[in-house]
């Protein structure tokens, strides 16, 4: 700002900027961390209540503006954190593995700063290639026999995922725009 004086929130969007943000992010990550770090047994595998608790949980109405983020922190420890099939509790021991690692976590954070709709090669180019080749790798791949060249490889591939060919092209090749 031309005053000097760092604001923290954008009045055209109503985002948080700057050290709100990283304060936010610290009260989150210390909040993913501990949970991850046992917080889980504290609470039951599933939560002790029946269908619309939670919802009686929340305000009869939305407010008309925005509250301070202390009141959202304080709404997801009292309704949302204690109120969830408890996935990571070592006592849940049905349907599939978790995923919420601490590794994963911290990838979902950057994830979720960047917002890549990767539905197409042009609206998100690393994200598409990226995903594309971790299903190569499961993919089953072909004998050593048929697979001669780089070039072959590179067409198996394709041809496995149905994938556009401009995917893993040379600048001059790539699509225009």
């Amino acid at each position: 700002m031309s005053d000097g004086v760092s604001r923290d929130v954008d009045d055209d969007l109503g985002d948080l900027k700057g050290r709100k943000l990283r304060d936010a992010l610290r009260w989150a990550a210390e909040r993913a961390a501990d949970y991850l770090d046992g917080g889980a047994e504290a609470y039951p595998v599933l939560p002790r209540l029946a269908p619309g608790d939670v919802r009686a949980a929340l305000a009869a109405t939305p407010p008309l503006e925005g509250e301070p983020l202390e009141a959202v922190f304080a709404d997801y420890e009292r309704v949302i954190e204690p109120n969830v099939t408890h996935w990571n509790h070592p006592g849940f021991l049905a349907y599939f593995a978790i995923t919420g690692s601490a590794v994963g976590v911290a990838a979902e954070t950057l994830a979720a700063a960047l917002n890549v709709n990767a539905m197409l090669w042009r609206t998100g180019p690393a994200a598409v290639e990226v995903e594309a080749e971790a299903a190569v790798r499961r993919a089953p791949r072909p004998s050593p026999i048929s697979r001669t060249t780089t070039a072959r490889s590179r067409s198996w591939r394709s041809t496995r995922l149905r994938r556009p060919s401009c995917i893993g092209a040379t600048k001059k090749s790539a699509p225009p725009g």
